[in-house]
């Protein structure tokens, strides 16, 4: 058990996670480790995260993501996956499995909205549907999010979709905005 005590110490020092709290740092770990078993369970390779060729380039004058919400956006995050799940359960759908690539796309698009100040042209892709939404830090909550998402019919609907079986969320904050994206498949 020290062993593994070490381990998880040494490898928050090397990815400098020091700077998040602790259920931050967990819930960012057991993602990577989740992605990494679903990858590898599923013949890929682990590697650098690349863009879709059918991402667009970044264009324009490009917004820092805001450092100091990190801990708030990998705790929406977390919190919308249990508020998703909870409000499929409650409607009779199945649970969702974490996809890792829709995780990697969602979390993709979440920083080029969050980079752009705008929403990225998404919808349908590739088998996958994309849902976005935008708050004011002030109004950022996992809560609000699914209000919104539940608000929208064409999101609502894929929430609900009885097909769906997969799920990966992104989030990034930026000038005062926090961005959502939900990729489903």
């Amino acid at each position: 058990m020290n062993h593994l005590t070490e381990a998880l110490d040494n490898l928050t020092q090397a990815l400098n996670l020091g700077r998040l709290s602790i259920s931050a740092q967990v819930f960012l770990l057991l993602s990577a480790l989740i992605a990494a078993v679903l990858g590898l369970a599923a013949g890929g390779q682990l590697g650098p995260v690349l863009p879709a060729p059918s991402d667009p380039p970044a264009t324009g004058i490009e917004k820092p993501i805001d450092a100091s919400r990190l801990d708030a956006d990998a705790e929406i995050k977390s919190t919308l996956f249990l508020s998703i799940a909870e409000t499929r359960a409650t409607a009779g759908r199945g649970p969702l499995g974490m996809g890792a690539d829709l995780e990697s796309r969602a979390q993709t698009i979440a920083e080029r909205n969050a980079h752009a100040g705008k929403y990225s042209p998404a919808g349908s892709q590739a088998g996958m549907t994309i849902l976005q939404s935008a708050l004011p830090y002030d109004q950022a909550s996992a809560g609000a999010f699914i209000t919104a998402l539940l608000a929208d019919p064409a999101s609502n609907q894929a929430l609900g979709s009885e097909t769906a079986t997969n799920v990966g969320i992104g989030v990034a904050s930026a000038e005062g905005q926090t961005w959502v994206v939900v990729a489903l498949s």
